[in-house]
């Protein structure tokens, strides 16, 4: 089995250099899609290549394409080399030794008994207190979060640390370009679902890596943890969750109500907590409307 790792860099602090080192360790190549970062960066990333030169082909892209595209040219050019697999990175992301080692074990065992597409590991939030993130399964109430201690199936996974077989792509297609980035991950969860394969957490695989920039915040003894998005992300959750709830509220119901409901306490978190917080409602509402219009891809000013 020939895996190679996608990396999606985007103004890259100098923190990438060690973990590029800890993945270098693991794959044959790493494919670096640099997603229009400045001169400045874009001499960095360069740098950083020829660091370890022998194992990374770097892909400079002239604007920011958003990390579906830039997914699907990692993936494309994988292809093209003759890869089986791809482990798709965000540049924050630091696997564990054995990484990619434990994800194609669990390959290997559950494609024995189903169609597997993807496979992700255990994400390590260290504001969470380590291992503590909770993954989202269908149940009879609709949705359910677990955290098992074998290897378990889910109905999503975010693209950082995720084993996807490249065949599964070449038969229902890759990332959606004009999501641009938010729910990209999710939407190729569902659809992998929708064609009958399964996706699977890996409990030995362990990932370093932080959704968000969190912050921690009480009311009444209550802990809360807010991501502190930016307005501009905000815009593109808004937008894209109405292609997704178009798509796919009623053939995946649970996972609709799943993100609803984390809509709202989201949208209760940035009232309460966030900083910017006008902005950011007003760039959900555009957002919304521009969704229910068709307008998709790069946020316009």
């Amino acid at each position: 089995m020939q895996v190679a790792a996608i990396v999606v860099t985007y103004e890259p602090d100098s923190d990438l250099i060690t973990r590029l080192h800890f993945l270098a360790a693991q794959v044959e190549v790493i494919y670096i899609v640099d997603n229009g970062s400045s001169r400045f960066y874009s001499r960095f990333v360069n740098i950083l290549g020829s660091n370890i030169s022998n194992k990374i082909i770097l892909i400079s892209l002239e604007e920011n394409l958003g990390i579906a595209t830039a997914l699907n040219i990692g993936c494309k050019y994988a292809e093209n080399d003759n890869y089986d697999f791809v482990v798709t990175f965000d540049q924050d992301s630091c696997p564990e030794l054995n990484y990619i080692t434990e994800l194609l074990n669990t390959y290997r065992r559950k494609s024995l008994c189903s169609n597997v597409a993807i496979v992700g590991g255990i994400i390590n939030e260290a504001i969470r207190g380590n291992s503590n993130y909770q993954y989202l399964t269908l149940s009879r109430w609709g949705f359910k979060r677990i955290r098992e201690s074998e290897d378990f199936s889910v109905m999503m996974l975010i693209t950082s640390g995720c084993l996807v077989d490249l065949s599964v792509i070449k038969r229902i297609g890759g990332f959606i370009d004009k999501l641009f980035i938010d729910y990209v991950d999710t939407e190729f969860s569902l659809r992998c679902l929708d064609n009958n394969y399964t996706l699977w957490v890996s409990t030995k695989a362990i990932l370093n890596h932080n959704l968000g920039n969190k912050t921690e915040h009480y009311l009444f003894k209550f802990r809360f943890l807010t991501t502190n998005h930016s307005p501009i992300r905000r815009y593109y959750m808004a937008r894209n969750s109405v292609y997704m709830y178009k798509r796919y509220a009623w053939r995946f119901f649970g996972w609709f109500l799943f993100d609803i409901s984390a809509l709202i306490y989201t949208l209760f978190k940035i009232i309460i907590f966030e900083e910017s917080k006008f902005l950011k409602l007003k760039m959900y509402f555009r957002g919304w409307v521009d969704g229910l219009c068709g307008n998709f891809g790069k946020f316009k000013e």
